[in-house]
């Protein structure tokens, strides 16, 4: 063994007093007994060095001025890498009382003034070696075997005592739960252990920003914990504003921006954050936890990758989607959803080409549920690939249809969802589809979103291919609020793209939409590849979409999402009015 193993075995002690003689004394003594001392001569200063010492045991004055002993040791006990490291309290005191508070805060033993060195030292032998071994059931028993985050015993118990300190103190402390969108993407993609990879990584960029967020507030206490999967939670302990709750979450949601580099692959994530506040939105434990977890649910509902505060008309919300998660599966059992078509209009011909299938459900009780809320339910739930396939039958059946009566367009386009498309079989279900309805493939269309380039791009091109070969046609939808870029459309054997509607919305009075969508028509214009218009509504957006080298248009503007029936009821008048904007209507001309 050499000198430097021997010396990687001195327990090392960290020795807090405000008395420059007494730390002079222990120093000689603890030195002679074998251990390595460093020495703090302030609460506040032990706190701030504790992460660079790393010590074995602790030894605490309880009276010194600032921060005493009590709470030194409290605070400790919040930090997961020193929550089982032994901490011996030392005072001049001599009261039940004060024994008492020193259990309270979480020290490990206790003793009084003057000191006897040489028992001290023996004691400090002893609680080591028992330490050592009480570390590791700790380790075992506290914290996340994979990330080495505090698990969820941990927090309950912190949580508990910043209760108790919250309450004597009349202050507040938060809860923030978060999981990762759409994480079983990745499990089922890449196997459990790039999923176990990406778990330990946002562990290390979420740990990063609570370092910084402790350097900018050294008197906070804050615990990080895997709750289990992919579910984590940060006790924020001592809080006097909510906007640091604010602030805190935004910074998280911020390292999510830049991709995870796990086997080669860059990978995508990103959290939904959900917030309880002590003692408003509850006084215990399960019920600060289920109200940050309602309120988690709540900023998934509302677009994902934010986050939200609790409040008692989220936990309606949370109740609802619970009902309605239960009315879904019933639903699908009787087909009750059913599906409307919104008709695309050809700019440079006039012609209504084609119509996107859109899924609508009607409920008894509930009434109209719009899609926004019932499809990422059904994507929790397990349900979407179950509603996914009757979506993409119906859809068939009627393009056949439409084929066989003449209709005045043929052309079906049908949303795939992620989970759908990633599915074992989807190339072969898309085939099996086609022959059952009797549907030629250049007539369906299948839309799939531009978050799925971005999270396993060399299994989403052989997907794509695979349904090439078949003769389909394939475009990116809602294009531009995703992380994919223009550069990465080469790569992809994609037809069409789709500009999302909130770009459209406003091109006529923002420069920076109207430069926005420019781009994208130009760029898509050099790949080959058809630019479609969602969310057109006015003449003025048709006019600008049509100067500047766009193919397709949708929108209310020529028509509002029908069942067929109504559209068949419609064709006439749907056609003479695409065919006035190309003839010289009245309402063009005063938009030209």
């Amino acid at each position: 063994m050499n000198t430097m193993d021997i010396e990687l075995t001195v327990p090392v002690v960290m020795f807090v007093d405000d008395e420059a003689s007494t730390r002079m004394i222990a120093e000689e003594f603890l030195d002679q007994a074998g251990f390595k001392v460093v020495e703090a001569e302030s609460g506040e200063q032990a706190l701030a060095i504790i992460d660079e010492v790393q010590p074995d045991l602790i030894l605490l004055d309880v009276e010194m001025p600032g921060i005493n002993g009590f709470e030194v040791c409290r605070r400790i006990r919040t930090m997961p890498d020193y929550a089982a490291t032994p901490i011996l309290m030392l005072t001049g005191l001599h009261s039940s009382e004060c024994i008492d508070l020193a259990y309270e805060a979480g020290a490990t033993d206790f003793s009084t003034k003057p000191i006897n060195w040489s028992l001290l030292c023996h004691r400090l032998r002893y609680i080591h070696r028992s330490g050592t071994a009480e570390k590791k059931i700790h380790q075992l028993a506290y914290y996340d075997t994979l990330t080495g985050l505090a698990n969820r015993t941990f927090l309950q118990d912190r949580l508990r005592q910043a209760i108790k300190t919250a309450d004597a103190a009349n202050s507040m402390l938060a809860v923030l739960y978060f999981d990762l969108d759409n994480f079983k993407r990745i499990n089922d993609t890449f196997g459990h252990s790039t999923g176990d990879q990406m778990l330990t990584a946002v562990s290390r960029r979420v740990e990063l920003v609570i370092e910084k967020y402790k350097a900018a507030t050294p008197d906070a206490a804050i615990t990080l914990a895997r709750m289990g999967g992919d579910e984590f939670a940060i006790l924020l302990n001592e809080l006097e504003q909510e906007s640091t709750i604010i602030n805190l979450a935004t910074d998280i949601i911020a390292v999510f921006s830049d991709p995870f580099e796990l086997d080669g692959n860059k990978l995508f994530s990103s959290p939904s954050i959900g917030v309880s506040v002590y003692p408003g939105d509850g006084k215990t434990i399960d019920t600060l936890l289920s109200k940050a977890d309602i309120a988690m649910y709540e900023a998934k509902s509302t677009g994902k990758n934010n986050f939200s505060l609790h409040t008692s008309e989220k936990e309606d919300v949370r109740l609802r989607r619970h009902d309605i998660s239960i009315l879904m599966r019933q639903a699908l059992q009787d087909e009750a959803f059913s599906v409307y078509y919104h008709p695309q209009l050809n700019l440079h011909t006039g012609q209504v080409f084609a119509a996107e299938a859109l899924c609508r459900w009607q409920d008894p009780g509930f009434g109209f549920i719009p899609p926004d809320e019932f499809i990422p339910i059904a994507e929790e739930n397990g349900l979407i690939e179950s509603l996914g396939t009757w979506v993409l039958r119906h859809s068939c059946q009627c393009a056949r249809q439409w084929i066989d009566s003449d209709f005045f367009f043929r052309n079906v386009a049908v949303n795939i969802s992620v989970l759908q498309f990633m599915q074992a079989g989807f190339v072969d279900l898309v085939a099996t589809i086609l022959e059952e309805t009797q549907l030629p493939p250049e007539n369906l269309e299948l839309e799939i979103t531009e978050s799925l380039l971005a999270i396993d791009t060399n299994n989403a091109v052989s997907i794509l291919k695979q349904l090439k070969d078949i003769g389909v046609t394939l475009s990116i939808d809602d294009f531009g609020t995703g992380y994919s870029s223009l550069s990465q459309l080469k790569n992809f054997p994609i037809d069409r793209l789709k500009i999302d509607q909130s770009f459209i919305r406003n091109i006529t009075t923002s420069n920076e939409d109207a430069a926005i969508t420019r781009a994208i028509i130009a760029m898509a214009k050099s790949l080959n590849i058809l630019v479609l218009a969602e969310g057109v509504e006015t003449v003025e957006h048709l006019h600008f979409l049509k100067e500047n080298g766009c193919d397709e248009i949708q929108g209310y503007l020529l028509c509002k999402p029908s069942p067929v029936e109504l559209l068949v009821e419609q064709q006439a008048g749907i056609i003479e009015q695409a065919n006035g904007y190309f003839t010289g209507s009245e309402d063009f001309k005063k938009a030209a």
